[in-house]
């Protein structure tokens, strides 16, 4: 997954029609460099993603006729992400990290935002 990403940011930022001084296909980005892509759909799976500016990368998979999930995602990583990972004194920045609480809360958000159906338990990526 992380490949596929990586390579559909670096194409999307080498077509960006409005930034002059595209990376060449290939050549690696620094975060936040050229467009950004949201997500991308298959038959199956639509895949939603969001890189914020510290390099952590949201991915969410949901149903292909799901709306655009920016906000979400966007949401989900001020309101869960930051509170209860990143504030944790026990975070330690490129390692996993494994919490109780935060595994809680993102499935709570998850379901109120109508993206868990059932009582999951969802295994966070570092």
């Amino acid at each position: 997954m992380f490949g596929l990403i990586w390579t559909l940011g670096n194409f999307c930022a080498t077509l960006d029609p409005k930034d002059p001084s595209k990376p060449q296909l290939g050549t690696p980005r620094k975060i936040g460099q050229g467009c950004k892509f949201r997500s991308y759909t298959t038959n199956n799976y639509k895949c939603n993603f969001l890189e914020v500016p510290s390099g952590i990368k949201l991915v969410l998979n949901t149903h292909r006729e799901a709306p655009d999930l920016s906000d979400v995602l966007q949401s989900l990583y001020d309101d869960i992400f930051v509170e209860y990972v990143v504030k944790n004194p026990t975070y330690n920045p490129g390692q996993p990290f494994t919490s109780e609480q935060f595994m809680n809360a993102l499935n709570a958000f998850l379901r109120q935002n109508g993206l868990l159906q059932q009582q999951q338990i969802m295994q966070a990526a570092a």
